[in-house]
């Protein structure tokens, strides 16, 4: 469970996302390994398997070096989740347990759990359980006079007062 949002502001890109871990009984704990991370030209952010992703970081995943669309970076993410046998599907459907938030080329991108990608008309996106919450919070205050920063906290301040399985501390990249 989580709420990461994502935001594009002056051709600056940010995605920042929560600390918690919840499990089915209901046990909520803070995490030490960010649910948001720099990969190279991308900037990821997760909601649902820890496992799937984590398996966007780094030490485990090079993303393409000459990025030419974003149909290409999810082809190359399901090709190496499907190498990690992280999709699993009963119909033969490739499908992933987590949602993604991918910022890249001054746009934020959500890859769905079936690799179908989205880019929005709004400025603002959020994916998780605790994105209502942030959606509601990021369009009250799109027109205010405050900074991205003071916007993306208050949001997830929002999420996490409403929703029990998203918590603080608060980790945001830009870029």
């Amino acid at each position: 469970m989580s709420c990461i949002i994502g935001i594009t502001h002056r051709n600056k890109i940010y995605i920042a996302g929560d600390s918690c871990s919840s499990s089915d009984d209901f046990t909520i704990r803070t995490i030490s390994r960010p649910k948001v991370f720099r990969n190279r030209d991308l900037i990821i952010g997760f909601a649902g398997s820890f496992r799937a992703g984590y398996a966007l970081m780094p030490n485990i995943w090079t993303p393409p070096s000459n990025i030419e669309s974003i149909d290409q970076i999810a082809e190359h993410i399901r090709t190496h989740l499907d190498s990690m046998s992280i999709n699993l599907s009963e119909d033969g459907q490739a499908t992933c347990p987590s949602v993604y938030l991918i910022g890249w080329n001054k746009n934020v991108y959500t890859l769905w759990s079936d690799f179908h990608i989205s880019c929005y008309t709004e400025k603002f996106v959020s994916i998780g359980v605790g994105s209502d919450f942030a959606y509601g919070s990021l369009y009250e205050t799109q027109d205010l006079k405050i900074s991205v920063i003071d916007k993306i906290n208050r949001a997830l301040d929002c999420a996490s007062h409403f929703c029990s399985a998203v918590k603080p501390p608060y980790v945001i990249e830009r870029g």
